[in-house]
């Protein structure tokens, strides 16, 4: 990774992460899709470039052809996406090692429940009511 890089993955854990202590998992999980080859599928990337900036993202949304579209395009967005505090840059220099592949919001205190297969991500969406 580049120092650019470093700063593009602390720029999104900034926007998906409240708890700092979450921080350094979500690192994780983008260094194991990174490291797999697995798109990011961060939403906070395609909020970045949102086509309607109503804060949401519809079905068309998902679908929008953009280089910041990480459910659509592996690897990184072209640009950091925010400023990323000093917790975030900590995180994405000291990435948890962590077995997960796979976050999800749960919880209004902005908790993640998270999830190393797609069977365990999709009970971990139905449990937080994503």
């Amino acid at each position: 990774m580049t120092p650019y890089d470093v700063v593009t993955i602390a720029s999104m854990i900034e926007r998906e992460a409240a708890l700092d202590r979450e921080r350094p998992i979500i690192a994780g999980v983008i260094y194991n899709r990174l490291r797999i080859g697995m798109t990011l599928g961060i939403d906070a990337t395609l909020l970045y470039d949102d086509p309607t900036p109503d804060g949401q993202l519809s079905f068309s949304d998902l679908e929008y052809d953009s280089p910041y579209n990480t459910r659509l395009n592996p690897g990184l967005p072209p640009t950091p996406i925010a400023s990323p505090g000093r917790a975030s840059l900590e995180a994405a220099l000291n990435p948890a090692d962590t077995p997960y592949l796979f976050y999800v919001l749960c919880g209004e205190d902005g908790h993640h429940a998270f999830g190393k297969t797609a069977a365990e991500h999709e009970a971990n969406r139905i449990r937080c009511g994503e």
